[in-house]
């Protein structure tokens, strides 16, 4: 045996295809030197990285009610030779040319046949076609082929099936009505090779490059998006919100904008794009959220949601200092704003500066706080400040709850922080 280096007694294949061998080590039988076909070295790749891509011979069966179908072999109803534009029924059997059973993946198929686009193509890879899937089902006389019902949607290339050569199956996830990546251009002249858009003029004899090919029939699809816009998403509990809420419409690869929907809480309370609302002392925290109805474009009639936006209604709370150590408890809501900073916000996290020889003071929801002294960075002690739980009022005059912390005097300024 000569050196495989030698290009003269193996001479160097220009020529590749799927049926071709390479010789290699089988681990699994003691590092035996054995002959493997390039197929199935793809096959095994595609296993390590499970994929919807598999490699099939093409086997001319002239009576298929009385001829057994071969593992590994797909064929079709018709001629020997068969244009790849033409062809109209594939059947397959249940195991690819690598000997993988595949009746999992198919049966996954047969019940999203409206989201599937099937690739066929030489093992050149520069002539193929792509089909719409119109059905999937089981051969009656044997479970182990499947026979799916297409119709082209172009083709690249001057091809045909031809008896006996391998050929590269795969499967493209695709909907007109949104969810996946693709969408498939209905405007595509079906018996064109190469396929063209109506209207525009007709592409080459050769055909389509793949890349021109696929921005033609499964062209990239944005869907629709609606945003609510809300000027604020809280407010001081107890007081009103005014507020112009507008539903914010793109229609990307959708059609124009059919009808609005706003919901509170769930429930619809406006049919237009902007809504004026205006809520009385409002109590609860609640919700809205917008919808758009929406015509066919290049993806199909549908609905958007926007995402619920929720308006928080915040307890006020207020700081500052003061010139004595008397409790808050009973004061008016007017008076707390007349000599407190009130504070609106989700935490009850803020800092006072206190000048030297008054009192500071939080107003806070936490009854539990920690007190830090913002210059050295550590916590108080308890015994530098009171510690009450007082009643005062929201800006309705409805009695609130806070806990009361009056800080020591001190002969300097100094800034806090509650946490």
């Amino acid at each position: 045996m000569g050196r495989i280096s030698n290009t003269e007694k193996y001479p160097i294949d220009n020529s590749i295809s799927l049926n071709d061998y390479l010789i290699g080590t089988d681990a699994d039988e003691s590092n035996r030197t054995k002959n493997f076909k390039i197929y199935s070295l793809k096959e095994v790749l595609e296993g390590s990285n499970p994929s919807s891509t598999f490699s099939y011979n093409y086997q001319y069966v002239e009576d298929r009610a009385i001829v057994a179908f071969t593992e590994g072999r797909f064929s079709k109803v018709g001629s020997v030779n068969q244009d790849l534009i033409d062809v109209e029924t594939l059947v397959f059997n249940k195991v690819n040319l690598a000997g993988t059973d595949i009746s999992d993946f198919f049966n996954v198929l047969q019940d999203n046949t409206e989201y599937i686009v099937l690739k066929v193509s030489d093992n050149t890879f520069n002539n193929f076609a792509y089909y719409v899937v119109e059905d999937i089902a089981n051969v009656v006389s044997s479970i182990d082929e499947y026979v799916f019902t297409v119709k082209v949607i172009g083709t690249v290339g001057t091809g045909e099936l031809e008896d006996g050569d391998s050929y590269v199956i795969s499967f493209d996830i695709v909907s007109n009505t949104g969810g996946f990546g693709k969408y498939i251009n209905t405007d595509i002249m079906q018996k064109t090779v190469g396929g063209f858009i109506q209207g525009q003029p007709a592409t080459p004899p050769e055909g389509l490059t793949q890349v021109e090919f696929n921005d033609k029939l499964l062209s990239d699809i944005t869907l629709p998006t609606a945003v609510l816009s809300v000027n604020s998403s809280s407010i001081e509990r107890y007081t009103d919100y005014v507020n112009t809420v507008t539903i914010q419409f793109t229609q990307n690869s959708g059609g124009a904008a059919l009808s609005y929907s706003l919901s509170k809480d769930g429930v619809e309370i406006s049919t237009d794009q902007s809504t004026s609302i205006n809520e009385v002392e409002v109590g609860a925290s609640f919700t809205l959220q917008g919808e758009v109805n929406y015509d066919s474009g290049e993806v199909d009639a549908g609905t958007v949601d926007t995402s619920v936006v929720t308006i928080n209604t915040l307890i006020p709370q207020w700081k500052g200092e003061k010139d004595n150590d008397r409790t808050l408890d009973g004061t008016s809501y007017s008076d707390l704003n007349l000599d407190f900073d009130k504070i609106v916000q989700g935490s009850d996290n803020t800092s006072i500066t206190v000048s030297a020889g008054n009192y500071g003071v939080f107003l806070s929801t936490n009854d539990n706080a920690t007190i830090i002294d913002a210059g050295t960075g550590f916590e108080l002690n308890p015994s530098s400040y009171v510690k009450n739980n007082i009643t005062v009022e929201y800006a309705n005059g409805l009695p609130l709850t806070l806990t009361e912390y009056i800080l020591n005097t001190a002969t300097l300024e100094f800034t806090y922080n509650i946490q």
